[in-house]
């Protein structure tokens, strides 16, 4: 009985993996208790690891992150997005040629026959790609339409708003895209503004 219910639970993790798309382990747990709210999360680990160690799943490893399944085991590449985090199968549009002359080269130069190979690319997909761009239009528009008086700051806090997150987390808050501190910015800014009061009382 113990033997028919652990297949069952298989069997649906299975078929629940081959609808998702590179998904964890607890992501497959969350759509697996919708049809078997009494499977536990140590059970879809157990499951997905067992079929990994099989190989009927691909486990995809990354450094600081979870592992992710992939359902599909013929051998193919991914890409991951270095924005959203999405990866992606490469498919048959890849010459086989080009992998052999991959194969000979890292033969050639560390002297290891190779049997297999696992590769990862990471970049920016479209969808990002056209996000980003967007922003970039929008930010451009904004600086055109804002007062002559303004337009100058809004340039500049923009400038700032994509330096804080192309910096490293460490120091993201606190350097804008030059190098320059948030809080020299201010003074700066504080400086002209009262200068402008001062003429303006005057």
């Amino acid at each position: 009985m113990a033997r028919q219910r652990n297949s069952m639970q298989k069997l649906l993790i299975t078929e629940t993996l081959r609808r998702m798309d590179h998904p964890t382990a607890a992501e497959v747990y969350e759509q697996v208790r919708q049809d078997c709210p009494q499977i536990s999360l140590g059970t879809v680990y157990r499951n997905l690891g067992s079929m990994a160690d099989e190989g009927t799943v691909l486990r995809l490893s990354f450094t600081d992150e979870p592992d992710r399944f992939d359902p599909q085991t013929h051998e193919h590449f991914h890409v991951v997005c270095s924005c959203c985090g999405r990866i992606f199968d490469t498919d048959a549009s890849i010459e086989p040629a080009l992998v052999h002359r991959l194969d000979r080269a890292v033969e050639r130069c560390t002297g290891v026959r190779v049997q297999s190979r696992s590769l990862l690319f990471e970049g920016v997909c479209a969808k990002c790609q056209e996000e980003g761009a967007t922003a970039e239009v929008t930010v451009v528009q904004g600086a055109a339409s804002a007062p002559r008086s303004t337009a100058q700051d809004f340039v500049a806090e923009v400038t700032v708003a994509q330096g804080a997150a192309s910096a490293p987390r460490g120091t993201a808050g606190g350097v804008n895209g030059t190098g320059r501190s948030h809080s020299s910015i201010e003074q700066k800014s504080t400086r002209r503004q009262k200068g402008r009061n001062h003429v303006t009382h005057r």
